[in-house]
């Protein structure tokens, strides 16, 4: 009898022993599983930011490049605070034609880049602290030539249209200049 109770007790102390080895391997998996949600997701944002890197000029010769002709043939576009008419970009373009492939891709680029944040691909704060100037730039110096561009394709440019105004008013909400805080650092 006595050996009965201390065989059932075993069993019963086994049993109890089982059911918690389980819930802790249980609650283990668990914490593993959002350990690895956690690297996941930081992985995930730090392929956003450096991907969004990708659109800067010193990652690019060929912005560079399309950017400095376009600079020679129009004047230095960042001063300029109108768009150019479609008659100036035809102009242009007639005395050199290579000009026209600079345009539409130094747009081509902006509006992947526009894409990108939009599909949640780039990170679109650190595409703004990289290039929001420039792009609003880009935008306000080429509208006439988007606008003629849509006419044949109404969707041409969508992103970038709509990411240049998003910026445009974010760096009014700001009311600062967009590296401020990178001086201060």
């Amino acid at each position: 009898m006595v050996i009965n109770s201390i065989i059932n007790n075993i069993e019963v102390y086994l049993q109890v022993l089982t059911v918690l080895i389980l819930l802790g391997g249980f609650i283990v998996g668990i914490q593993q599983l959002k350990v690895l949600i956690t690297q996941i997701r930081n992985q995930y944002e730090w392929n956003m930011r450096e991907f969004a890197l990708s659109y800067s000029l010193t990652k690019n010769e060929r912005l560079r490049e399309a950017r400095i002709n376009l600079d020679n043939a129009f004047g230095i576009l960042a001063k300029r605070k109108e768009s150019l008419t479609l008659k100036e970009i035809e102009d242009v373009i007639q005395k050199k034609p290579a000009i026209y492939t600079d345009i539409i891709y130094l747009l081509a680029h902006w509006e992947n880049m526009a894409l990108a944040i939009h599909a949640k691909i780039a990170d679109e704060n650190v595409a703004f602290e990289m290039v929001a100037g420039m792009v609003i730039s880009y935008v306000r110096v080429f509208r006439n030539f988007i606008d003629s561009r849509r006419e044949i394709n109404p969707r041409a440019y969508d992103y970038l249209l709509n990411l240049a105004n998003r910026w445009e008013n974010r760096l009014h909400r700001l009311k600062k200049p967009a590296f401020l805080d990178l001086r201060n650092v």
